[in-house]
């Protein structure tokens, strides 16, 4: 079962709960806008939890990466969080397994060259193993 809602950096503390209870899944799907050379584009990562990878360790670290989307340094933006039993491999550009202390994969989608160029020599200095697909 998904569960869609928009998170804000103000109402984020509010959505806490439903969060909790919506949170079944070990995978959420985060969807994000950004600003690329003055033009708007939604960056969309997907981070599921590995094998022994704790329920509220999950819930906290996709909760915290929402957040961090939302409004860290100093931004005000709407962000969607949804949960889901297993990210999708279909669309995905790229993935870093081990990400966050081994205990994620994290799932990248609609990525230019650069952006999977950075995003991977983040994955490899956090000690994850990255791959791209065709």
């Amino acid at each position: 079962m998904r569960f869609h809602f928009l998170v804000s950096a103000a109402l984020l503390a509010a959505a806490l709960p439903l969060q909790a209870q919506a949170q079944s899944g070990r995978a959420c799907m985060i969807e994000s806008p950004i600003q690329t050379l003055g033009a708007p584009t939604v960056i969309t990562d997907c981070l599921q939890g590995r094998k022994g990878t704790s329920r509220s360790a999950i819930k906290d670290r996709c909760e915290g990466v929402a957040w961090n989307n939302a409004g860290g340094m100093g931004r005000s933006n709407s962000v969607n969080l949804t949960w889901l039993p297993q990210c999708p491999r279909r669309d995905a550009d790229a993935v870093c397994r081990g990400a966050y202390e081994g205990e994620f994969d994290t799932w990248h989608y609609g990525r230019n060259e650069g952006q999977l160029a950075s995003l991977a020599e983040e994955c490899e200095a956090g000690g994850g193993q990255w791959e791209e697909f065709e």
